[in-house]
């Protein structure tokens, strides 16, 4: 009974580490958005251009191209810049900001795809965090990152970024961030991002005691 008693315990651990692991992002792939535009429907925040005064530089998409679930993904659209010198060129960010539930260190992952004519100045992803101590932040380059050139369904690229040592209650945003985009005179030339998945770092001794109480369990059951 106490052996029964100490391992629930421990899986009540466990569980607790799994929870941890539960996206804190609301809707991290868009399902909820409505396509074709900028409304989130959630959370997210996506401001954009016009810069040819039509089309929205960077919009929610639904469509296999746009995406890397066959359903809505953020679509980069750096051909509606004019690309002839002009200030009118493609810009866009994206945000959501979260509250860390407990102390602890945490992971940022998301899809990532390019063709091989997207041109901007920048394009990149972002994590941060407001820790007492000094801000904490992640970020990677999509411009230089390594992803493949292509067609979108062949080429889609998953990062991971991390932010360590994130007390309870700091806000953590995480921002999609496009400048400059403007028309390469060449096709094809758009990006997406898409399924952002923010989760806590389970501790590894939680982990460690839960399974060594299931195998406890099984070699007593048998």
């Amino acid at each position: 009974m106490k052996q029964q008693i100490f391992c629930a315990l421990l899986l009540a651990i466990g569980l607790t580490a799994s929870v941890a692991q539960a996206n804190l992002l609301v809707d991290g792939s868009f399902e909820a958005a409505t396509g074709g535009g900028i409304t989130s429907n959630s959370p997210w925040v996506l401001s954009a251009n016009k810069p040819n005064n039509f089309d929205f530089s960077t919009q929610f998409q639904t469509a296999g191209f746009s995406s890397s679930d066959g359903l809505t993904g953020i679509w980069y659209k750096s051909f509606t810049g004019l690309g002839n010198g002009s200030n009118l060129t493609g810009d866009s960010i994206l945000i959501q900001s979260v509250a860390a539930p407990q102390d602890g260190n945490y992971i940022l992952t998301f899809d990532a795809a390019r063709e091989a004519n997207f041109l901007a100045n920048e394009w990149y992803v972002a994590i941060v965090s407001n820790t007492p101590g000094g801000g904490l932040q992640d970020t990677v380059d999509l411009l230089t990152a390594p992803i493949p050139p292509g067609s979108f369904g062949s080429a889609v690229t998953p990062f991971a970024l991390s932010l360590n040592g994130v007390q309870t209650g700091n806000t953590m945003s995480v921002f999609a961030v496009m400048t400059g985009g403007r028309n390469a005179g060449v096709n094809p030339q758009s990006a997406f991002l898409d399924n952002f998945n923010l989760t806590m770092v389970p501790e590894p001794t939680s982990l460690v005691l839960m399974g060594i109480c299931g195998l406890g369990l099984l070699i007593r059951r048998r």
